[in-house]
This record gives structure tokens, C-alpha cells and sequence, in this order.
């Protein structure tokens, strides 16, 4: 099973459950939690097993280390390591 699909579906979730909290006014994490209990109950949804999550956790590591070694070649430092002058 594709991992990827169902992880972007889950942060695009994530993403509009807590826009609509902040909208609201009700605590983020409160409204995540009733979310992901509302998602166990949808039928039809892929199992998604600890290893894939894993895996995909591995991946997205080892794109985020490329990138942050890309970006120290070519001269970009974060904005809190730059000194203003």
C-alpha cells in the first residue's frame, strides 16, 4: 500500500480541523481528537500500519536533510542565524 495518499490526506485533515478550531475559538487538540475519532469511524479508509508510517517518517527525514544540505551550499542561512547590519 502507498503510504504517501493517505499521509497527505491526514495533514490536510490535521490542517482544516484546526483552522476551523481557531475559527471557533475551541482548543486545537480538543479538536483534533474529536476529528481522529470521527476518521475510525469512516468506513472504506486504508489501515495504515506503524511500519509505513516509519518508512515514510525515514523519508521524510532524508528529504530534509538533503534540502538543509543543499541550501548550506549554496549560501542560505536560517533568518535567525543572520545578523542584521
Amino acid at each position: 500500500m502507498n503510504t504517501w495518499p493517505v499521509l497527505l490526506l491526514l495533514l490536510g485533515v490535521a490542517v482544516v480541523l484546526a483552522w476551523g478550531a481557531r475559527r471557533i475559538h475551541v482548543p486545537i487538540p480538543i479538536v483534533l481528537v474529536l476529528g481522529g475519532l470521527a476518521l475510525a469511524f469512516v468506513p472504506g479508509l486504508p489501515i495504515v500500519e506503524v511500519e509505513d508510517f516509519l518508512q515514510a517518517q525515514r523519508q521524510m527525514r532524508d528529504i530534509f536533510l538533503h534540502v538543509i544540505a543543499l541550501a548550506r551550499r549554496l549560501g542560505f542561512a536560517p533568518a535567525a542565524a543572520q545578523v542584521n547590519r
